[in-house]
């Protein structure tokens, strides 16, 4: 005869057939995912802190992505970029450089690129600098890598308030192996990007 409470193998019970194994696997379930009332607090806290950390944490990557774009001041919306002066011996730099000052504004700011008249700010520009010099030597003392600089004068005019904004140079450089073309408009470009950094941060 079996003891009152104790189900045997394969004993049914409500209808339905048991086995101990079964038993035990509910319990220890029950017992995993009962929690008390002072364990659902604790949790409900660690994820309200975990949400607001969370929610701070990407407004301050926003922020410093942005911070450049809200130095100026807030009548400056608009900017126009004159067509570069070339005053060194290579061909072709006004072109490179007027090209590159109008797509690091665009890319790199929030100022809107307009006519002369319309503008806030003008920028007037020359490439007063070009350099092209030795960088990787083989131990034949043959040449495998050149650096090109690139330098701009800068006059960014405020036309609201009829004043300076900002004057003064820039300069980058690039390394080429064989593709000179390409790293002159390197050079260019990150002079350019260079100089919309110092305007948007130096005025």
């Amino acid at each position: 005869m079996m003891r009152s409470g104790i189900v045997s193998p394969g004993q049914q019970k409500n209808g339905q057939r048991i086995f101990p194994g079964i038993i035990l696997q509910n319990k220890w379930k029950r017992f995993c995912f009962k929690k008390s009332k002072d364990d659902k607090i604790v949790m409900l806290k660690y994820k309200s802190f975990f949400l607001f950390f969370t929610f701070h944490f990407l407004l301050l990557l926003n922020c410093c992505g942005y911070s450049t774009r809200s130095l100026l001041p807030g009548y400056i919306k608009k900017v126009h970029i004159k067509i570069f002066e070339n005053q060194t011996l290579k061909a072709g730099l006004d072109e490179i450089a007027t090209q590159a000052t109008i797509e690091a504004f665009r890319n790199n700011s929030n100022l809107r690129i307009v006519s002369e008249g319309e503008a806030d700010i003008v920028i007037s520009g020359k490439v007063s600098g070009f350099a092209k010099e030795p960088y990787v030597y083989t131990g034949a003392l043959n040449v495998t890598q050149y650096k090109i600089t690139i330098k701009f004068t800068i006059t960014c005019l405020d036309q609201v308030k009829n004043n300076v904004f900002w004057q003064g140079d820039i300069s980058d450089w690039s390394i080429y192996t064989k593709d000179e073309d390409k790293s002159i408009r390197e050079a260019a470009r990150k002079t350019a990007e260079k100089l919309v950094t110092t305007i948007l941060t130096n005025w």
